[in-house]
């Protein structure tokens, strides 16, 4: 949870400097998000971690934008703790009505699992979506966002969900 709250403090800081140069009913160039999530490791047979999120979308149109997506998740047990990690990139698209923005995606990068002593990693697939309010000129809370992620190891498809929420800090072209 120290974890989350590093993030989010870290993504406030950062937002501060364009604070005032985002002008109204405008598009952002750029938008940054930071929550919180819960990943499903194994959706029918897993483990449920809770961790970080963290998006970094390029608006190249109204409705289009490249994402950068990254998250994190942790879960402590006696043999120490697990830590999964996703690291993708894709397009997103979004309908834009007043206050309310809607998106979805489809992600390709990767994933790693991190238990003490060892390291996997896999190619992943992301697919999902969410939804933003805005809560004014240069931040929005993003109310929920769903990632259905598809890893590939060792010749096997593997299935995770995660679930997050956060906010979003909007920034001008410069």
């Amino acid at each position: 949870m120290k974890r989350c709250l590093v993030v989010l403090a870290f993504g406030l800081w950062m937002a501060v400097p364009a604070a005032a140069q985002v002008l109204p009913n405008r598009v952002p160039h750029t938008e940054v998000f930071v929550g919180a999530s819960y990943y499903r490791a194994g959706v029918s047979y897993g483990i449920n971690l809770v961790g970080w999120q963290a998006a970094f979308d390029y608006n190249v149109h109204k409705h289009v934008s490249v994402v950068l997506d990254l998250g994190g998740a942790y879960k402590t047990t006696s043999g120490g703790t697990l830590g999964l990690y996703q690291y993708m990139v894709g397009p997103r698209f979004k309908a834009r009505r007043g206050r309310v923005t809607a998106f979805a995606e489809g992600l390709v990068g990767g994933d790693a699992a991190h238990v003490p002593n060892h390291t996997h990693g896999a190619f992943a697939l992301g697919f999902g979506g969410g939804l933003d309010v805005s809560a004014g000129r240069i931040v929005s809370i993003r109310i929920l966002q769903v990632d259905s992620i598809h890893d590939h190891t060792e010749g096997v498809w593997g299935h995770s969900l995660r679930v997050g929420a956060g906010v979003v800090f909007k920034f001008p072209k410069l």
